[in-house]
């Protein structure tokens, strides 16, 4: 299985719960899948903005930032 189809298989379990964007459809032949935009900041110009929140309360960000981009 690869990224794109691995990525589709957890969008459509992760829909089961209600949680991202709305799975629509996986085209293997042409590896690309379909899902609802969602308007909105990217997770990692989020985290950048809340650095300053977060690390009132001792979470360490740019550890978290390094793990999310390893994935």
């Amino acid at each position: 299985m690869n990224r794109i189809e691995t990525e589709s298989v957890f969008n459509k379990k992760l829909n089961d719960f209600g949680i991202g964007p709305a799975f629509y459809y996986y085209d293997k032949k042409n590896d690309f899948l379909v899902r609802e935009f969602i308007e909105g900041k990217n997770i990692y110009d989020w985290l950048e903005e809340k650095e300053m929140e977060f690390s009132s309360n001792k979470i360490n960000l740019s550890s978290l930032k390094k793990r999310i981009l390893k994935i």
